[in-house]
């Protein structure tokens, strides 16, 4: 047996993808099988009976084209990993993916357990099938339409609709990570917000969101079981050949908890039971805009500047974050280079990897967002044994 997996090549780089694809060739390689990871293909692999193709994938139209070329290669040994929802795929093949209703569930639950009972729904993509279904579970909770805020042109306009009747919230619920980032710059930097602020939650957490300050509360993914649950649909498949066409396996999420929310703890229900809101069926009812594009959203100036912010934590280590943090200090290069033991030719090829990664022109364009979104003394760096956070929680 052989696995081929295809990976979406637009978002073959990000994150998500990264986490996922790690964990599910750290699985293939238990079972001691070889595997092929495949970006950018031409022609179609010629599998044998036993392989099987996995798709990595987050784009509806990739997973619907990508699936219509490959299932007759791999017939019943094709399975779908994303990030998507499984409802709103739609797709008669085996499926691992996140369950987006139950993010939002739980999300609602840990604030009702804190009293509030007025939750707006912050940065709605309508291009964005993740987000039309939080915000076809979000009318579940609350249908009055006037607290769902959508991205229309900009980021900015967003956080303006919302400005004037940010006090009627005691929380909001950002659709994603850059949307919170975004409204987090906004709340910090405009002087007729209301303190204090309203509880702050993010539906996608992400290296961004650990590093911001305040810390965001965030619902997270444990992309470390993509890869399990896709060696157990591997085994139903051998074990049951051409007896299930379609079998989904949904990914659970957590709330991690952070400063926007007051570090205040969540007790999640007792497993098997349905909670005070019982148990939700999604729907994805939301009209698309015709006049929004998907790649607006990240295109946006606001957006973009986050974005590149994204790119940088997710791939900083703490050389990087040191440098970072003199850029934001005005710390002299030499300075620097002494204190992290490197050569300043080291320093300039550093800085230039980071400007690479993060499709900046320049290194004063870099210092211009960290003074924009990171407006703290310090960068989150520790001392400690020199490690960063990321690095300790490894």
């Amino acid at each position: 047996m052989k696995v081929y997996i295809f990976s979406e090549p637009e978002f073959s780089s990000s994150e998500w993808c990264l986490k996922i694809l790690d964990s599910i060739i750290a699985e293939i390689r238990r079972l001691r099988k070889p595997f092929e990871v495949i970006r950018d293909y031409i022609a179609d692999p010629i599998p044998e009976e036993e392989d099987f193709g996995i798709i990595i994938s987050s784009n509806s139209f990739h997973i619907i084209n990508t699936i219509k070329r490959l299932r007759p290669v791999f017939r019943q040994n094709l399975i779908l990993v994303s990030t998507l929802t499984w409802l709103t795929i739609n797709t008669n093949v085996k499926t691992v993916n996140e369950n987006t209703a139950e993010i939002i569930r739980v999300i609602f639950d840990y604030l009702y357990q804190h009293g509030k009972k007025h939750a707006a729904l912050y940065g709605v993509n309508q291009q964005s099938i993740s987000d039309i279904s939080k915000y076809s579970t979000f009318t579940l909770f609350n249908r009055n339409q006037q607290d769902v805020y959508f991205f229309k042109k900009h980021l900015q306009d967003c956080y303006q609709e919302l400005a004037p009747r940010i006090k009627n919230y005691d929380a909001i619920i950002c659709t994603n990570d850059v949307a919170a980032f975004s409204l987090l710059y906004h709340l910090r930097t405009d002087p007729t917000v209301p303190r204090p602020l309203p509880f702050l939650i993010s539906c996608i957490g992400s290296e961004l969101t650990s590093y911001s300050n305040p810390s965001f509360t965030t619902a997270e993914i444990d992309y470390s079981q993509y890869g399990p649950a896709v060696k157990c649909l591997i085994g139903i498949t051998q074990k049951y050949p051409n007896q299930f066409s379609s079998v989904n396996i949904g990914i659970p999420s957590y709330l991690k908890i952070g400063e926007t929310t007051g570090n205040l703890p969540y007790t999640p229900p007792v497993p098997g039971t349905p909670g005070p809101f019982g148990l939700l069926n999604e729907k994805t009812d939301l009209p698309r805009s015709a006049d929004v594009n998907n790649e607006r959203y990240y295109a946006d100036t606001e957006g973009s500047e986050i974005m590149r912010l994204k790119s940088f934590f997710a791939s900083a280590d703490r050389t990087d974050l040191k440098i970072a943090l003199s850029l934001y200090k005005r710390t002299p290069p030499k300075t620097l280079c002494t204190e992290l033991f490197i050569s300043e030719s080291d320093f300039k090829y550093r800085l230039s990897q980071i400007k690479r990664r993060c499709r900046l022109h320049s290194t004063e364009e870099f210092r211009s967002i960290l003074d924009k979104y990171m407006p703290q003394v310090s960068l989150p760096i520790s001392d400690e044994e020199g490690e960063s956070p990321s690095e300790k929680e490894e």
